[in-house]
């Protein structure tokens, strides 16, 4: 069965002899994230963006491939141009920021793939899976992945039984094992820890709730800001104020996933309301907190 979610969009299921088109008002209700059937930990996004996403991290793999636009896509610090059937690898850690190139916007698939459902869970002990950043994360010729990704992700859309989920989910992680070298990986280097910004990590964590400025915490450690924020650029990729609205959607994500109601997740999180949670929390997952909050 084949299936489109616009005219415009690719094509993402691949076998069989049927069409079926989904008008623009039925596309509209379509989830925007929801977890692959039979495997919970897989999270599945289905979304339109006009808005940029902030320099972030997830601590799981991120695969993503434009249906439609294009998107400027920078990881580890290199600007990415991203066109409709290209496919994206990024490793878990690994910084990534995202803004739109044209007015119209772009639209993606994507997937927060956890280690061990690619690697295995022996395999993730050693650090080089679960430390893993690539070099060269766009798959410009994916002629194989797209449809192999696209077929995966879209059929999770459906009543398709649970034997062709999973083999759909086990037929596209198989060539991404398999092709993982094309993406040019690397091990990201583990170095001492640095006390002082360890330090700042904690006060910021224990602090990431509240309006309390980065300058005070730099005083508190004995360095100036400009030392605070060299230091986390240095070794985190992101400014002490990216890294706590990392921690404040995150800490957010896990609230909403054991069903705490919006306004209480907004209070706890420090956030003066639920729409300017809903601002920080889409500039990193990339879907409103009531949208992810429905993906159980």
């Amino acid at each position: 069965m084949i299936f489109w979610v616009t005219k415009k969009e690719l094509p993402y299921c691949t076998n069989g002899h049927v069409s079926v088109m989904l008008t623009t008002q039925q596309s509209r209700k379509l989830r925007k994230c929801w977890r692959a059937p039979g495997s919970p930990d897989m999270v599945m996004f289905h979304t339109h963006h006009h808005q940029s996403f902030i320099a972030h991290a997830h601590d799981v793999l991120t695969v993503i491939v434009v249906t439609d636009g294009e998107v400027l896509i920078e990881i580890d610090e290199v600007n990415h141009e991203v066109k409709a059937g290209q496919l994206v690898v990024i490793g878990a850690h690994q910084i990534h920021a995202a803004q739109p190139i044209r007015d119209c916007g772009w639209k993606m698939r994507s997937l927060h793939l956890p280690p061990p459902a690619l690697f295995g869970e022996a395999r993730v002990e050693d650090v080089r899976y679960c430390a893993m950043a690539f070099k060269n994360p766009v798959h410009r010729a994916a002629t194989k992945a797209t449809p192999l990704f696209l077929s995966m992700h879209g059929c999770s859309e459906t009543n398709a039984g649970m034997n062709e989920q999973l083999d759909r989910q086990q037929q596209f992680l198989n060539w991404l094992c398999r092709n993982l070298n094309a993406f040019d990986p690397c091990v990201i280097e583990r170095t001492t820890p640095d006390e002082r910004l360890e330090q700042a990590k904690s006060l910021i964590s224990k602090a990431a709730f509240n309006s309390t400025f980065i300058d005070c915490i730099a005083e508190e450690i004995g360095i100036s800001t400009f030392a605070l924020n060299r230091l986390f650029r240095k070794n985190c990729g992101l400014s002490p104020h990216e890294w706590r609205m990392q921690v404040r959607a995150g800490e957010a994500a896990k609230l909403l996933t054991q069903c705490v109601p919006l306004v209480d997740v907004a209070a706890i999180c420090g956030l003066t309301d639920q729409s300017h949670m809903g601002r920080i929390f889409k500039k990193v997952f990339g879907v409103t907190p009531g949208q992810y909050s429905l993906m159980h």
